[in-house]
């Protein structure tokens, strides 16, 4: 999963691609879109504004309580 918040924190900082596709850590590949508007956060919300910073957040639409 966690690879998986990196795929889509690359994604939206990928304009230029219509899409990308990414693997999470269960060997899944999925395709995501290059620009997200909405993101769901399953934890490690710390690396997601990390890599794509603050204002990225006003996209996330759900986060994981499950610890």
């Amino acid at each position: 999963m966690h690879k998986f918040l990196s795929g889509i924190a690359a994604a939206s900082l990928a304009a230029k691609a219509a899409s990308i596709t990414v693997t999470d850590t269960a060997g899944r590949s999925v395709e995501v879109p290059a620009n997200p508007q909405r993101v769901l956060l399953g934890f490690y919300f710390e690396d997601f504004l990390a890599i794509v910073g603050p204002d990225a957040y006003d996209r996330v639409v759900a986060i994981s309580r499950d610890t």
